[in-house]
């Protein structure tokens, strides 16, 4: 399953509750499709409808901070295979109002934990600021930075690599 979070959520790593449907083998047929009856008369099963699968609402809950993130023999039943594993993967979906700067800069996720930020020079240059802040994530994350350089590498502030202490890079590149 191909889930967008919101990069903020997958910043901060926000749990969520995710609900697919999931084919089930029916219970009350024993996924024959069949009911049969004491006298030996035969009808469709009316849970299932003859179908001998039942489509349920699982839900899941997911680190968002997590990259990919697997259900082992939580997925669809089969008569003739063994259950399926359900995976989820997390695509950051983008919103520049997470940054202080929002009409003059974009936001991108590189290797999946590193965070590329290209500031135009446009506005440095209009306000004649040596020095810029750029706010993130609403004014959580605080980045001060040289506008004279035109790359800035903030260590260890990025996506979640593997546990909240190890963490990807910021990389801030002004632009003309």
């Amino acid at each position: 399953v191909n889930l967008k979070g919101d990069l903020n959520d997958i910043y901060f790593g926000t749990i969520r509750k995710v609900k697919i449907p999931i084919k089930k083998k029916c219970r009350y047929c024993m996924s024959l499709g069949l009911k049969v009856y004491e006298e030996g008369k035969i009808d469709t099963c009316n849970e299932c409808n003859g179908l001998k699968y039942i489509e349920k609402n699982e839900e899941f809950v997911i680190d968002t901070s997590e990259k990919k993130v697997s259900f082992f023999r939580k997925g669809h039943e089969s008569l003739s295979s063994p259950t399926g594993d359900v995976h989820f993967i997390i695509h950051p979906k983008f919103n520049n109002e997470l940054i202080g700067i929002n009409e003059n800069a974009e936001i991108m996720v590189m290797n999946n934990y590193d965070i590329l930020i290209l500031v135009s020079l446009k506005k440095i240059y209009n306000n004649n600021l040596e020095k810029e802040r750029l706010s993130l994530f609403n004014d959580t994350i605080k980045l001060d930075f040289d506008s004279k350089k035109n790359r800035h590498i903030f260590k260890n502030m990025g996506l979640i690599v593997d546990t909240i202490t190890n963490r990807g890079d910021i990389h801030v590149l002004l632009i003309e």
